[in-house]
């Protein structure tokens, strides 16, 4: 018996010590997928907030543009610098409709209210100017509305430096430092949007 015991408790010490190790392997290796999910996450939103960011930038040129064109033939260059505006309005949506920004909304509802605000903004400054010769007082007037708010998106928007690595990618999965600047642009572009309805 005595040998017996002396032969189990290094068994039992060999038995713990592998176990420990594997329970530490496993804990590494959903740690792991826990980082690379995140950083997954924060490359997607890092993508649709650069979104945003374009959709305001291609809003405050091309209304800059249109103001300073003379004639349809002029006004050209900057509809094609508008026309940039559709394909990045999904993306700037869902970025900005997400429950980080607002806890209390309903993602899928404000996804689609947000997505028609920017629609409705596109097609604003893509019906100016379609016709020969100088821009209307109502069109300069709505121009400059425009323009401003393009103008302040960018701003707002442009407070936040997107990420480019990957420990920045988990911060933005995790909400850090963009969710603000997400909330005020998502506001300004009701704002915006709502002017330019009550102006119709």
């Amino acid at each position: 018996m005595p040998g017996k015991r002396k032969l189990a408790t290094p068994i039992f010490l060999i038995v713990i010590t592998l176990m420990a190790i594997l329970l530490v392997l496993l804990y590494s290796k959903v740690l792991l997928n826990e980082q690379t999910s995140a950083t997954d996450r924060g490359e997607r939103l890092a993508a649709q907030y650069g979104a945003c960011q374009a959709f305001a930038g291609a809003l405050q040129g091309g209304t800059e543009a249109l103001a300073g064109a003379a004639s349809a033939a002029d006004r050209l260059p900057a509809m094609a610098q508008l026309g940039q505006l559709a394909p990045l309005e999904e993306s700037c949506a869902e970025v900005l409709t997400r429950k980080a920004v607002n806890p209390d909304s309903d993602e899928d509802a404000a996804k689609q209210q947000l997505a028609a605000e920017l629609a409705n903004i596109r097609e604003a400054a893509l019906g100016i100017g379609l016709h020969e010769g100088a821009l209307s007082d109502d069109e300069q007037a709505q121009l400059a509305v425009l323009q401003a708010g393009g103008a302040e998106l960018a701003d707002m928007l442009n407070a936040y430096v997107v990420p480019t690595a990957g420990d920045r990618y988990r911060q933005m999965a995790a909400g850090v430092e963009w969710t603000q600047p997400a909330g005020e642009a998502a506001a300004r572009i009701a704002q915006l949007a709502g002017a330019l309805g009550a102006g119709k």
